[in-house]
């Protein structure tokens, strides 16, 4: 582990007193608020982040709707009653002539007596013999030219099983919604490093597994399962990171992990470029996450994690570790043996006057004070902001998966496309660094909402132009970005400390209600082509609006308690308030 590395930056006895160390974050600054450590922590970070998008999006190409017509099993009868050969531009004969009978879907069958002549004269455009029936495919002939094999072509989800490789993604969704709330709680319970151990475990265990499934039921199973363990990892570390970094620089390191999250598409794209076969990009983004469990032995604890659980000692050994790794390359340092205990009372926890009006009145001070998902609704202020979240992420899910999903739909290279997007999201993630410092996050959040769902709303009018329809799918990727990077961001700063990691798993339960309901609303394209975009950009216009009402958090210490938490919500107003705040004093 890192801390390995103390044999080359021993600690010496001139140590600082605890006494002197105002809280953690004071404790983080000292051990060096951004140098060798906090690189190697991101670093750390990518291959997890990247496998979560990856995993989470893997549903473009596996599930994958070609191009297909109806197999014609007559054709070799046809062949030898009429001596003549079947040619690929005959097919267009077996096509039923009715506009309520999809060419997809159903076919001609011959009856006994057989018209050569209409079979195979390619004149005869319009006699259509009397004893010509039409009945549903039964097989289909697919176009392989994007992906060879996908699990529409493997279990025929086409015509009426279409909205079959819908539901598929949105239990997929279901699953990583119910993963979310329970390793939500157990981050906070047992830790972030052991959640994110048990979810990489899971998630190489049951995705391996799926992709070896027979049928198309086995395979919705085990991707429901899968969805368990996909979202957690990048939950667990996504918080630990938040928690490891002073306020001056936490946008920038949450955003330096967000980055991943788009690499992640790009990974997707390559793989499923080099293997067109959904098994094997099943197979490949599965084992990969062996590589996600090397990644755990070298994660550290998260310091105020530990100190909420009065485990004083470990937090103050992360914190050594920080400082050995950020110093030990800087010989001579005049400041580097200056972090004894000094965690070991703490204002972020206020341990000192606590614990000892509590000895003093002869309560157990030893049992630990449990959170969890009811102090979300426990007081007033907590409670507006965690409606107010549990709502935006799901709206701002939903349209951002949808038009994730859509990339592979837009014509022309589904590959190119995908990274395309991706690589604007990537901008969009470096961009809000310097962007959200100076305007705030509720506001540029709703800003980039609006924005978004104006181009949804615009994308069905102008499907007859296909360059500026993926131009506007792409813009609209890329705005909807910012909300989605900047809502982790203030998800982490807003709430205290016992609840950051069940608020954000809460939090990202219902992003994956939006998820599993993104995948149904884009369905209605087979009922109506326009109606899926105009929900989507509804959907944003919507929540733009609502988180008006959330406090801004831009360069505050994180609060530490819920009392903390209570009086920061209740002492910041969001910009809507505020601003009506301002017409009443006017008027």
């Amino acid at each position: 582990m890192l801390k390995r590395i103390d044999s080359r930056c021993e600690m010496g006895s001139n140590r600082k007193n605890i006494n002197e160390i105002e809280d953690v974050e004071t404790a983080l600054r000292n051990a060096g608020a951004c140098g060798l450590f906090h690189i190697w922590l991101i670093l750390l970070t990518m291959l997890p982040f990247t496998l979560t998008s990856a995993n989470m999006a893997s549903s473009i190409f596996e599930g994958y709707i070609p191009n297909h017509r109806c197999d014609l099993p007559f054709v070799d009868s046809l062949e030898k009653k009429c001596n003549k050969t079947w040619t690929s531009t005959l097919h267009v004969k077996a096509a039923p002539l009715e506009r309520s009978k999809s060419a997809a879907c159903f076919r001609y069958q011959p009856g006994p007596e057989i018209n050569c002549s209409y079979w195979f004269d390619p004149n005869n455009t319009t006699e259509t013999p009397a004893n010509i029936d039409t009945v549903p495919c039964q097989k289909w002939t697919y176009d392989r030219s994007v992906m060879r094999n996908t699990i529409v072509t493997d279990f025929s989800l086409v015509c009426g099983s279409t909205w079959a490789s819908y539901i598929s993604q949105s239990c997929f969704m279901l699953g990583v919604l119910l993963g979310s709330i329970l390793f939500g709680i157990l981050s906070d319970r047992l830790g972030r490093r052991h959640t994110f151990l048990m979810c990489s475990v899971g998630g190489l265990i049951t995705g391996t597994a799926t992709a070896f499934t027979q049928s198309y039921m086995s395979y919705g199973i085990l991707r429901t399962i899968s969805g368990f363990f996909v979202i957690p990892p990048f939950l667990t570390l996504y918080v630990l990171v938040s928690e490891m970094v002073v306020v001056k620089y936490r946008v920038s390191f949450l955003q330096l992990t967000q980055v991943w999250f788009a690499t992640g598409y790009i990974l997707l794209s390559l793989v499923s470029y080099l293997a067109r076969e959904w098994r094997t990009i099943q197979l490949v983004l599965s084992l990969l996450q062996a590589f996600s469990i090397v990644v755990w032995w070298f994660i550290p604890e998260s310091p105020r994690w530990l100190l909420c659980q009065h485990r004083h000692k470990e937090a103050q050994n992360v914190i050594d570790m920080i400082y050995q790794y950020n110093h030990c390359l800087r010989r001579g340092d005049s400041d580097r043996h200056r972090l004894d205990r000094q965690l070991s009372i703490t204002k972020d926890y206020d341990l000192v006057s606590e614990l000892e009006e509590m000895k003093f009145k002869g309560y157990d001070v030893d049992r630990k004070q449990q959170h969890g998902l009811t102090n979300l609704l426990g007081t007033p202020g907590i409670r507006k902001v965690s409606l107010v979240h549990f709502f935006h992420w799901f709206a701002i899910f939903c349209v951002y998966f949808g038009l994730t999903l859509n990339a592979a739909k837009l014509g022309g290279d589904s590959f190119f496309n995908l990274i395309v997007a991706s690589l604007m999201e990537l901008v969009s993630y470096v961009i809000v660094i310097p962007m959200t410092n100076k305007f705030g996050r509720v506001v540029f959040m709703s800003v980039s909402e609006v924005t978004a769902g104006i181009l949804c709303i615009m994308m069905p009018y102008i499907a007859h132009v296909n360059w500026l329809y993926i131009t506007t799918s792409i813009l609209g990727k890329f705005f909807i970005s910012f909300a989605f990077a900047l809502m982790f961001i203030h998800v982490s700063e807003v709430f205290p400390t016992p609840i950051r990691s069940a608020a954000t798993g809460m939090c990202s339960a219902w992003a994956r209600v939006g998820g599993i309901a993104s995948p149904l609303i884009a369905m209605l394209t087979l009922i109506a082509p326009n109606l899926p975009y105009t929900i989507f950009g509804i959907i944003s216009l919507v929540t733009a609006f609502v988180i008006l009402i959330l406090p801004e958090t831009g360069n505050v210490k994180l609060p530490s308690t819920i009392e903390e938490g209570e009086e920061f919500i209740k002492s910041h107003p969001g910009p809507l308030l505020v601003l009506m705040r301002r017409f009443q004093r006017k008027t």
